[in-house]
């Protein structure tokens, strides 16, 4: 009885991990439509507030505060899904979710009008009975240690900070949507706050370093 009972159990198993298979998605193909890490100079495309600047010994797209980008791709091939992914720097001090002069600091992500990044940094240091912390790599309000996803902490600032490495971080945004429209528009840009500072972008701002769109065809 026991030995029947245990075959019965593996055999709910078995056909319970075959249901799940059936129903998991599988990638057909995937296409690269868009990939520009501004090496070249072109901004074919982008219509930007600002405009290439040399950091680091590289170009990137900005120094944005207050301010953004959009990207507008047309004639994409058939697909269902979108895949972005943006070289996000942030720079000097931002706040996170601090309220008040000092913030928040948001910055957000659009395709097609749609939010799909809604999210603040923070690029500041925890002290033992202070700390400001961020939401990414969330996009509600959550409290997570400042600099909490980057790829690089390590990075030096800008304009008055330039000597000071540690004040710029980078990060990788990556986001995949139903998308089958045969054009794209993705919108990135800030909500910065800073009213004690004399140059708010001097004290807060981010950059690009690189974007690149992939159509994806998923069954």
């Amino acid at each position: 009885m026991k030995s029947s009972k245990i075959c019965q159990l593996i055999y709910l198993f078995i056909i319970a991990e075959l249901m799940f298979s059936s129903c998991q998605e599988r990638l057909l193909d995937e296409m690269v439509v868009y990939s520009n890490d501004f090496s070249s100079l072109d901004l074919t495309s982008i219509n930007s507030d600002q405009g290439l600047v040399s950091y680091n010994g590289r170009n990137v797209l900005g120094f944005f505060n207050n301010e953004g980008f959009t990207l507008t791709l047309n004639e994409l091939p058939p697909h269902n899904m979108v895949k972005i992914n943006v070289e996000l720097y942030i720079h000097n001090f931002w706040n996170g979710n601090s309220p008040g002069v000092e913030g928040p600091d948001i910055w957000k992500m659009e395709v097609d009008e749609e939010i799909i990044v809604n999210t603040t940094f923070a690029n500041t240091t925890c002290a033992s009975t202070y700390c400001q912390y961020q939401s990414f790599p969330e996009n509600t309000i959550r409290n997570f240690p400042p600099k909490t996803g980057a790829d690089k902490i390590d990075l030096p600032g800008l304009f008055d900070q330039a000597n000071n490495n540690g004040l710029t971080s980078k990060y990788t945004i990556t986001k995949i949507i139903n998308h089958g429209d045969k054009s794209i528009l993705l919108k990135c840009y800030d909500e910065l706050r800073q009213e004690n500072v004399p140059v708010p972008r001097e004290d807060e701002s981010w950059s690009v370093g690189e974007i690149i769109v992939s159509v994806l065809n998923v069954r």
